[in-house]
């Protein structure tokens, strides 16, 4: 699992749902709210459908995601922000990485967890920028990296073993000739460094 500290709510667009509400003697309003899973779906797809609904509120409530790895909980929270709200995908993949950094999941240092789940997302939506700067702290934390369940479910992990191997060189060369290259996307871990992504995605 993963912590940060607690940020206020966000009240930007996302779906309203029926639910009852109740008050306390003390001004306070607690709502029920219950979205069910697919009526079709075994246990196993069930439970993970309610687990992404409660990584939904989490972002929305600036709280941590859960699950079972860091990078299958990002794919699947943009996922669940696509059917909930009416922005477009790029607004979506802009709002989680505004979210990586709110909760230091960008902090990649003696943390292969973050970094592998950083990387399991670019790859997923084609993010350059943030896909070279997790690989390359993954390289450095191979041998670290067997112990993280987000291991198991990178697409990059033969690249990553191979560069650790070979080198600094090596791995360079392998990023510039994998399918990342020239294939540029429009984010960045930081937001400054999102205005030099856009120049070479214009």
């Amino acid at each position: 699992m993963w912590t940060s500290s607690p940020h206020p709510r966000r009240t930007d667009s996302v779906a309203s749902f029926d639910s009852d509400s109740i008050s306390d003697g003390a001004n306070l309003t607690y709502y029920h709210v219950y979205i069910p899973a697919p009526p079709h779906w075994n246990p196993k797809l069930a439970e993970q459908y309610h687990l992404d609904t409660r990584n939904f509120f989490a972002w929305m409530f600036c709280k941590p995601i859960v699950g079972y790895s860091l990078g299958q909980a990002l794919v699947s929270l943009a996922e669940r922000m696509a059917m909930y709200r009416s922005a477009p995908q790029d607004r979506n993949v802009d709002d989680i990485l505004d979210y990586i950094d709110e909760q230091a999941y960008a902090d990649f240092r003696e943390c292969p967890d973050h970094a592998l789940g950083v990387l399991l997302f670019a790859e997923q939506h084609r993010l350059q920028d943030v896909w070279t700067d997790a690989f390359v702290h993954c390289v450095g934390m191979n041998d670290r990296l067997l112990s993280s369940p987000g291991f198991e479910v990178s697409t990059t992990r033969a690249l990553i073993v191979t560069s650790q191997l070979t080198g600094c060189p090596a791995c360079q060369s392998s990023i510039q000739s994998s399918d990342h290259d020239g294939e540029t996307g429009n984010g960045c871990t930081t937001r400054a460094g999102r205005t030099t992504v856009d120049q070479f995605s214009g």
